[in-house]
């Protein structure tokens, strides 16, 4: 995935492409994936923007991050989206 601290957007992408805010975290991974889905061309440059630590909201075992996921890759149509409750249920038994 991308970490959306380092990506940037052109402006006119958010009026055909709706950024969907009602995800409480995610909403950057689903903007993502209906980029990709819709083919949408994008440059990788590899020039440092950003820098975060890997321990941000999203890292935090919370049931709530992943039926957001389930959500999302549910409603993007990927194959196997279920898989997201086995990543669950191995956070939680492992700790």
């Amino acid at each position: 995935t991308l970490h959306q601290q380092g990506t940037l957007y052109r402006r006119s992408l958010f009026g055909p492409v709706p950024f969907q805010a009602s995800y409480r975290v995610l909403g950057d991974y689903a903007f993502h994936l209906t980029l990709y889905r819709r083919k949408i061309p994008w440059v990788y440059v590899p020039v440092l923007v950003a820098r975060c630590s890997a321990s941000g909201l999203s890292k935090h075992f919370d049931p709530g991050l992943y039926r957001e996921e389930w959500h999302i890759r549910r409603s993007h149509k990927i194959p196997l989206a279920f898989l997201v409750w086995l990543k669950y249920a191995y956070k939680k038994i492992t700790g």
